[in-house]
């Protein structure tokens, strides 16, 4: 008789670990609905902002966190939300701490971090970006060096070049 319990404790174990095994494997995380929808280079805006483009793949809108993280230092979570299967463009503020850290004329590799709360709740994840602060245009003058003296200036082209330092 004892022999027939074993038998029976012994398959109802191996039943019990199939079903439980059975639904771990249906129950997947989440996949995420939004990605950055434009380019991975973001430029820095005189009001030490940047524009993300975020795209929704779902078929419900999306709505959620960004921030932007840079050199281990993050910038204030702004909230988003995109209408389904189309693009918007989000404007994340960078923070002094982050501003900071791109003198004009820099680049350097960070990352959006963004945590979705609809259509479905995704854990926080990040996607690499390169972040810029371009420095300003140069004039035209400055750039083709073509400046010609006129009627009203008071100096030659060759006295005016002598006190070029470029």
């Amino acid at each position: 008789m004892s022999g027939r319990r074993a038998v029976r404790r012994s398959s109802l174990a191996v039943a019990a670990a199939v079903l439980g095994l059975g639904a771990l494997v249906a129950c997947k995380p989440a996949t995420p609905a939004v990605d950055i929808g434009g380019p991975r280079l973001l430029a820095v805006a005189a009001d030490d902002t940047v524009a993300v483009s975020l795209s929704c793949a779902g078929t419900a809108p999306c709505s959620g966190e960004t921030r932007v993280r840079l050199s281990g230092r993050n910038g204030p979570v702004v909230t988003y939300a995109v209408p389904a299967g189309s693009t918007a463009s989000v404007t994340v503020p960078l923070g002094s701490s982050i501003a900071e850290l791109l003198p004009t004329g820099t680049t350097l590799l960070g990352e959006v971090r963004i945590t979705e709360r609809a259509p479905a709740a995704v854990a926080s994840r990040g996607i690499s970006v390169f972040v810029a602060n371009p420095a300003p245009p140069t004039s035209k003058a400055y750039r083709e060096r073509n400046w010609t003296p006129t009627a009203f200036d008071s100096c030659s082209a060759e006295l005016h070049a002598s006190y070029s330092v470029v």
